[in-house]
């Protein structure tokens, strides 16, 4: 059965790739490097559903979130293909997160997580293509000052684990207190 999975990928990688070339030529906003990846995603997603392997279909699914939001930059170039990527990332990590831990609810752990890491592709997205997006008026100040909303959420996210965890290790050590004198 394996054998006959493997072929069927190897020709069905071929096909696609052929039609996302083809698709690249077509839409000329967009890299061809790109589609091909997107492509290249697609059926390695299609493998692992196939082969029933959770672990490469949620980072397939995730990588597929951000090469998404990559093709929304190049094709209109703005801060609403930028937004693209912020909501893309979010979205597909959301549901590669999911894949892997195997609950069919989403905890508040993996929302933080995918919050946080689509804040901050948005960012690094900003710095990169700073130069093609033209931004005016009330929305450049808020740009300007996007950083210190990167800064608040990476600190809250790093920082706020390490403060629970001592008031858990100030607790448990008040317990240990108790049970020595009592």
């Amino acid at each position: 059965m394996k054998d006959d999975c493997s072929i069927c990928f190897v020709v069905s990688a071929v096909v696609f790739g052929v039609l996302g070339f083809i698709l690249g030529l077509l839409i000329p906003n967009v890299p061809l490097a790109i589609f091909s990846i997107i492509v290249a995603l697609i059926l390695i997603m299609t493998y692992a559903i196939l082969m029933n392997n959770r672990e490469v279909l949620s980072y397939a699914v995730i990588a597929l979130g951000f090469f998404l939001g990559f093709t929304a930059i190049y094709t209109f170039k703005s801060l609403f293909g930028i937004g693209l990527l912020g909501l893309s990332v979010m979205v597909c990590f959301l549901i590669g997160n999911n894949i892997i831990s195997k609950n069919k609810d989403y905890s508040k752990a993996e929302i933080r997580r995918s919050i946080a890491l689509s804040i901050v592709a948005v960012f690094f997205a900003l710095i990169a293509f700073e130069d093609k997006i033209e931004v005016k008026g009330l929305l450049k100040d808020v740009m300007t000052n996007y950083w210190k909303i990167v800064m608040v959420v990476v600190g809250f996210y790093f920082g706020g684990r390490s403060v629970v965890e001592a008031i858990l290790a100030v607790k448990e050590s008040k317990k240990d207190d108790q049970n020595e004198k009592g």
